[in-house]
């Protein structure tokens, strides 16, 4: 496999280009379940070889629902993602798909993040410096969670200066 993955990586840095690889993995043993791109079939060259992976996976017995897993060499892993189809019938053209994730696949910063957004009481704005602050990050670190996690950000004046912040539910 190394040689043919050397050739890829030929013409990708010749022709400065991408180079997408579909790949399937191995079968799961239920007394040592394995996760992430080390279930990708073959040797571990894959594994190392790769700069970005997006890892499809098909809960048993959900047809329509895709779990999707971003991986990226030299970063930590930032939860997946979900794709649950709606494909309509034959007599029907409908056609639908929810993205979505899940608290229990997010990161610990994110799921901490979207808790406290979902037991905020208050009615109006949180600010982005103030969640940074309670949850002790960075006000950049909040924003580049709330943005992958789908949440919504507004400009506004408080105290005479523009904040970013999230609006709250009424």
């Amino acid at each position: 496999m190394t040689p043919i993955l050397e050739k890829l990586l030929r013409i990708k840095q010749t022709y400065s280009c991408g180079t997408l690889l579909v790949h399937h993995y191995k079968k799961q043993d239920s007394k040592n379940p394995i996760k992430g791109a080390a279930r990708i079939s073959g040797t571990g060259v894959f594994h190392r070889w790769f700069e970005s992976a997006l890892l499809l996976e098909r809960p048993e017995r959900e047809d329509a629902l895709v779990r999707m897993t971003p991986e990226h060499r030299g970063h930590k892993p930032g939860g997946a993602v979900w794709a649950e189809f709606d494909l309509g019938t034959e007599a029907d053209l409908h056609y639908s798909c929810k993205v979505t994730r899940r608290k229990d696949d997010m990161d610990p910063g994110s799921r901490e993040l979207m808790g406290m957004l979902e037991g905020a009481s208050t009615e109006g704005v949180l600010t982005i410096n103030a969640m940074a602050d309670r949850l002790g990050m960075t006000p950049n670190g909040v924003r580049r969670r709330l943005e992958k996690n789908g949440v919504e950000m507004d400009k506004v004046k408080v105290n005479g200066r523009t904040t970013s912040v999230v609006r709250l539910p009424e």
